[in-house]
C-alpha cells in the first residue's frame, strides 16, 4: 500500500472517531438522556465503535491505529477539559 493511502487512512480514522462521538453526544441530548446516563453512555459507545467495527471487518490496519489514536486524543480531551 502507497504510504500516502495509508496516512490518509490514518487521518480518516483520527478525525472519524471524535466526530462519530460528538454525533453520539447530540443525539444524547436531543433526547434528553443526560438523566439517565447509561442510554447516554450506550449512544455514544454505539456512534464512536460503529466505524471502528468497519475498520476491524475491512482489516485496515491504518485506519484502526487512527481511530484508535482518536479515541485516545478524546478522553485526553475530555480529561482536560473537565
Amino acid at each position: 500500500m502507497p504510504k500516502r493511502q495509508a496516512v490518509a487512512e490514518f487521518l480518516l480514522g483520527f478525525f472519524a472517531f471524535p466526530v462519530c462521538a460528538l454525533f453520539g453526544v447530540m443525539e444524547a441530548v436531543l433526547f434528553h438522556w443526560e438523566r439517565t446516563p447509561w442510554k447516554a453512555i450506550l449512544c455514544v459507545a454505539f456512534f464512536a465503535l460503529f466505524p471502528l467495527a468497519g475498520a476491524i471487518k475491512t482489516r485496515q490496519k491504518s485506519l484502526i491505529a487512527g481511530q484508535v489514536a482518536g479515541l485516545i486524543a478524546t478522553i485526553l480531551i475530555y480529561l482536560a477539559v473537565k
